[in-house]
């Protein structure tokens, strides 16, 4: 499975079924990245469900839902630039895919355990990667940060996970990229 498909699947759904729910999905910041990334592709499914599933329950649908992807640098020592756990030598370039939404003021946060989050956070750092989140009052953004690899070395051996490496952000076979199916219009 190429990265490119994998993203913009996960990527694809969520926008599909939120704009089935109602939702209004702005994802004209989704720019293909060009760049290898390790994923375990069942923990990029349940990261992805995870975050759909709190959307659903706490983002204003009156407010577009805004994904973004792209590669960015990460400047390193900001106290909170990293997640508690993450070793100080990771690369600095990541993919990065943000969800930002408005946060429903009618949600009903008394039964929520946080445990969806605690989960992506878990997950991302098996990965080596990084969720950041960043809760204002009226806004709440959740920010996945996938390390660039390089690609794989001579003699690497594959253990039989899901766990795959490739590149974010390969052209389709017409030479078109895949943003087009992220678009408010096919979202709903």
């Amino acid at each position: 499975t190429n990265m490119n498909e994998a993203f913009y699947d996960q990527m694809s759904a969520v926008a599909d079924y939120l704009g089935a729910e109602g939702f209004v999905i702005d994802a004209q910041n989704v720019r293909p990245a060009g760049e290898n990334v390790r994923v375990n592709l069942d923990f990029l499914a349940r990261i992805f469900d995870n975050n759909m599933s709190n959307i659903l329950k706490y983002a204003d649908q009156a407010y577009p839902l805004q994904i973004y992807m792209n590669v960015e640098t990460v400047e390193r020592g900001e106290p909170d630039a990293k997640s508690p756990g993450v070793d100080d030598e990771l690369p600095e370039k990541y993919v990065v895919i943000r969800f930002v939404n408005r946060i429903n003021e009618l949600a009903d946060y008394s039964s929520s355990t946080g445990f969806g989050v605690k989960n992506i956070r878990k997950m991302m750092e098996q990965m080596n990667a990084e969720c950041m989140i960043d809760q204002q009052p009226e806004i709440y953004t959740i920010e996945l940060r996938f390390p660039v690899v390089e690609d794989e070395q001579p003699g690497e051996e594959d253990d039989g996970n899901t766990e795959e490496t490739g590149t974010v952000g390969d052209e389709s076979q017409d030479g078109s990229e895949k943003t087009e199916n992220l678009t408010p219009e096919s979202a709903g």
